[in-house]
């Protein structure tokens, strides 16, 4: 960490014994004044430095620059006879120069010109009266550590004071740096401010006690809208390339390091490149999975609430259990979305919303880069933008997470402007404060969990107080003054942070105080479980190992980001209140992190729900990798650094650039990449491919003649995106449902299959994607998402013919006629393709109902080979080997059923027919108790399960008989 952290806050309380000792009448200065057109300027300055005590006067400097060649100004400066005595005595300096306009120019020649170590720079423009200037010389002023505005009152104290940026007083190296590099135009003054406050040049207010004697300046909007933007244009862009070529820097003054300024330079370019590239970027990616069915639709319930002023109420999803817990979001990122679309009559909803999305992806960047440059320099920050950048995983949900990255960016700009608040701690800003309660209320208005924040404040406010002071100092008098206006800042913060993400989520406006509670128990008991690929086994997301998040990031996060936390960790000084910004840090991505480990959160989709504690991690590796700088000295070893650096980040550079646009599909070398993780975690689990794969089967269908004039069928198993990909196809295409593992009893032409859902033991063995894919979409050679196309329909003639055979209405003939046919079509499929597991499951049942066992028993096997852990194909087993047994009680067979229906159980504890069949095995093996446990065990996970509860009390009825017997 940068040895500057602990100085960047200049109002943490000050050790005993701290005073300000430099007096500026012990001090000579120089009073830069530009000249205008006016004579009546030259004589309020005269009647202003009569006025000066001779004892003051004695220790200033006049520099008088014209910047008008006026004739009359020139006589009158002439004629002056106070300024004459000045001249006599030496301590008068006049010039001119060329440009009438050039204010700026004159002031900077005025400085160049000044031979004392302070200056006051006296801009008469809009002076309509003399002063006493003997007020400059009351007081101590330390000029070595600020710069001094001048603030008016009057003396009757009933007008307000206004400072006056026509007046500065400080020390001539900065004022010199400024006026070097400003914007030469008549509205510098906020320049100066704002430069001033870049450079963290402390700004204090020398009081006057008089009546303002400048006029105020005319509002002009076209002022306040453009100037901040020149002066950010000037500060970013221009001064650093005016450093460079002038060696300039900025002065020893400001508490930052020295550095140079074009990594100020080059972090604005990053940032302005990115915030260009990232919307074009995410225009075209494809649309979560809850995008079109969840999402989008409930933020249009919620846009109906508000301009019906909450008389529509259908975001309660009343009587909808499935969409029921929608109403515990927010939502105000969707709900944005929704009121832009429609105020602007976009057609194209999700394109629009994904630009958005992008760019609110970008300010969690922003933000993150930022709060590196408060802890740190340009440089740290430009390091942590290009980090967050090129963290796939990140960059990729930036496109279309709507709540994730939405959440993100509240979160750190939260923490951002808690550093800046306790930067300011005792003196904050009302703007620091209100942006602190502004990051609180957004992050509780996309999800409930943002109320963590207000207990952070809590728990970052005590920490503080305690780093900040010495131990027998903490409770001192004064300090406990700090310590009640911190706890009454920090209240009443998070009461209108509280207020922001109330009014900005219609459940929590219809009862601000009981709703949040009840979401609040909600979210913390997440009921929904889904299931996933981790470890190579198909596992429930509410039986995740308790390190699942952690060691999913570690396997998709850079290595940069781990070596430069490590690099932070390792190299930081712990003195002052570096450990408070490395605890702030640290404790932010780490308390959400470990908590989701401590409390075997119910997560999946890899660390999405952690993602909003990432960025903070960004940071820590941002000023790991700055840190390791300024302690290299050598300049080989900083080249080695540098490459280093390089060379971690070029993994996820080339997926970025490689895999657009599924650069969320990312796992580093600790994983051996995508490849080392096939088949053993998660790919596309938010269906981005499908977006691609649907327009390449429009593209394929209108080649192929066997679909014209006719409706093509296109199959998937999540149609909503599918179906908002063919919105405007829809005279062409049918979306139909179609589940893949039984793909070949539904009627499709194309279909759609992600690997989301897929067995990993068919993605690990090579068996998917199927034979019939005509097209695969990769990420680096790995297949995400095939398109499987039909040039005959015999498995879905085959299952019809199945299916017909089971109809109890037709004749015996009939039935085995139709048994016989489908036999017959199954058979033909699996000679050109034996791993269709489809067809193998259908010809093991058909066998099996045909008590032709040992054909049924043959299928079975040939099925678990091509997919071993499939449950349907381990039931048939299991029972085959039951009804085998009943035949030959030959035991062999019954301990076959006990290992198939354990494997289920294994393979999937909510599949509650495997208990059943275990149950009725231990049973035939004569076990009555285990029997009963797991019949039980099936009743806890599904309490409705009656053949389950039916056998239960026969076993327990025949238990008790038994054992009164």
């Amino acid at each position: 960490m940068s040895k500057s952290i602990k100085n960047i806050n200049s109002n943490i309380p000050k050790k005993t014994g701290e005073k300000e000792q430099v007096a500026l009448k012990n001090n000579p200065f120089s009073i830069i004044v530009p000249l205008y057109n006016e004579v009546a300027h030259v004589q309020f300055l005269e009647e202003s430095l009569k006025r000066i005590k001779p004892e003051n006067l004695s220790k200033i400097e006049l520099v008088l620059i014209n910047t008008t060649l006026d004739k009359q100004v020139v006589n009158a400066v002439s004629d002056n006879i106070t300024l004459s005595a000045l001249k006599e005595q030496n301590r008068l300096k006049y010039s001119a120069v060329e440009s009438e306009s050039s204010v700026v120019k004159a002031i900077s020649s005025g400085i160049e010109k000044a031979s004392n170590e302070f200056v006051f720079v006296f801009d008469m423009n809009h002076l309509n009266s003399a002063f006493n200037l003997n007020d400059l010389f009351v007081g101590a002023k330390d000029l070595s550590k600020a710069v001094y505005m001048t603030n008016f009152q009057a003396k009757n104290k009933k007008s307000k004071s206004s400072d006056s940026p026509s007046l500065f007083l400080g020390n001539k190296e900065v004022f010199g740096y400024i006026f070097s590099t400003i914007i030469d135009s008549p509205n510098y003054k906020k320049e100066v401010v704002y430069q001033l406050k870049q450079m963290n040049v402390e700004i204090k207010k020398m009081n006057v006690s008089q009546s303002n004697p400048f006029n105020p300046n005319k509002f002009n909007l076209a002022n306040i809208l453009v100037n901040p933007v020149l002066n950010k244009l000037n500060w970013f862009f221009v001064v650093p390339v005016k450093e460079f070529v002038s060696k300039k820097q900025i002065p020893s003054i400001s508490p930052k390091p020295k550095e140079s300024s074009l990594f100020r330079l080059f972090f604005a370019l990053v940032a302005v490149l990115s915030f260009i590239i990232m919307p074009m970027l995410a225009y075209h990616t494809g649309n979560s999975g809850d995008e079109d069915y969840w999402q989008y639709p409930q933020a249009e319930k919620i846009y109906k609430y508000y301009t019906t002023f909450g008389k529509d109420k259908s975001y309660l999803n009343e009587g909808n259990q499935e969409l029921d817990g929608m109403k515990h979001y927010g939502m105000s990122f969707d709900t944005f979305t929704v009121f832009f679309n429609k105020i602007f009559n976009i057609e194209d909803v999700m394109e629009s919303r994904h630009a958005m999305n992008a760019l609110v992806g970008w300010l969690a960047m922003f933000f993150c880069a930022l709060l590196a440059y408060r802890l740190a320099n340009w440089r740290a920050a430009l390091l942590t933008f290009i980090l967050i950048f090129f963290s796939p995983r990140f960059l990729g949900h930036s496109f279309n997470n709507p709540k994730d990255i939405p959440f993100a960016m509240a979160y750190i700009f939260a923490i951002y402007y808690m550093v800046r608040f306790f930067q300011q701690f005792p003196k904050p800003t009302k703007k620091i404060m209100f942006l602190l309660a502004l990051g609180i209320g957004l992050s509780v208005s996309v999800r409930v969990g943002g109320f963590i924040l207000i207990a952070y404040l809590a728990v970052f406010g005590a920490m503080y107080m305690f780093y900040a002071n010495k131990i027998k100092y903490l409770f001192s008098d004064d300090n406990v003054k700090r310590i009640k206006k911190l706890a009454l800042y920090s209240i009443v913060i998070s009461v209108v942070g509280y207020f922001i993400g109330v009014v900005l989520w219609p459940y929590a406006i219809d009862a601000p105080l009981s709703n949040p509670k009840k979401s609040l128990s909600e979210m913390t008991n997440f009921y929904v479980s889904l299931r996933q690929i981790y470890e190579g086994a198909t596992i429930w997301s509410d039986k995740v190992p308790w390190y699942y998040t952690i060691k999913y990031m570690m396997i998709t996060i850079p290595i940069s980001v781990i070596v430069g936390a490590l690099l932070f960790l390792g190299l930081y000084k712990k003195k002052g209140l570096d450990n408070f910004w490395a605890f702030v840090l640290l404790f932010a991505f780490g308390f959400p992190v470990f908590y989701i480990a401590f409390k075997h959160s119910n997560v999946y989709g890899g660390w999405r729900h952690a993602i909003f504690a990432y960025p903070t991690l960004v940071v820590v590796a941002g000023l790991g990798f700055d840190r390791l700088f300024h302690v290299v000295k050598k300049s080989y070893l900083k080249v080695i650094g540098v490459v280093a650096l390089i060379l971690f980040t070029a993994h996820p550079i080339i997926h970025v650039f490689k895999n657009h646009p599924y650069e969320y599909v990312y796992f580093n070398e600790l994983a051996g990449g995508v490849k080392g993780a096939y088949g053993q975690y998660e790919l596309d689990y938010y269906f981005h491919s499908l977006r691609e794969a649907t327009q390449w089967v429009k593209e394929d269908a209108k080649k192929d003649p066997n679909f014209a004039g006719k409706k093509v069928k296109l199959g998937a198993w999540l149609i909503p995106p599918i179906n908002y990909y063919m919105r405007k196809d829809t005279a062409n295409f049918q979306v139909v449902f179609v589940r893949y593992y039984e793909r070949g009893n539904f009627d499709w032409d194309y279909a759609i299959f992600a690997n989301t859902g897929v067995s990993p033991d068919q993605l690990k063995n090579k068996t998917w994607p199927p034979k019939n894919t005509v097209h695969s979409i990769t990420v680096d050679g790995m297949p995400i998402c095939a398109i499987l196309k039909r040039t005959n329909k015999d498995d879905l003639l085959a299952s019809q013919f199945k299916a017909k055979a089971d109809n109890p209405s037709d004749s015996m003939n009939v039935r085995i006629d139709n048994m016989k046919q489908a036999e017959l079509l199954y058979k033909k499929i699996l000679i050109d393709d034996p791993n269709n597991e489809n067809v193998l499951f259908s010809l093991t049942e058909m066998y099996m109902g045909r008590r032709s066992l040992d054909s049924a028993n043959m299928y079975a096997d040939l099925l678990l080979k091509v997919y071993p852990s499939y449950e349907n194909g381990l039931n048939l087993k299991g029972w085959i080997g039951l009804q085998r047994f009943e035949i030959t009680k030959n035991a062999a067979f019954l301990e076959d059923s006990r290992l198939a229906f354990e494997k289920i159980i294994k393979v999937n504890y909510k599949y509650v027919y495997g208990y059943y069949g275990l149950a009725q095995t231990y049973i035939l093996l004569n076990d009555i108790n285990k029997a009963i446990q797991v019949l039980e065990e099936a009743l806890q996970i599904n309490p409705g399960f009656q053949q389950a509860a039916d056998m239960l009390n026969q076993l327990k009825n025949y238990s008790a008989q038994k054992g009164g017997m």
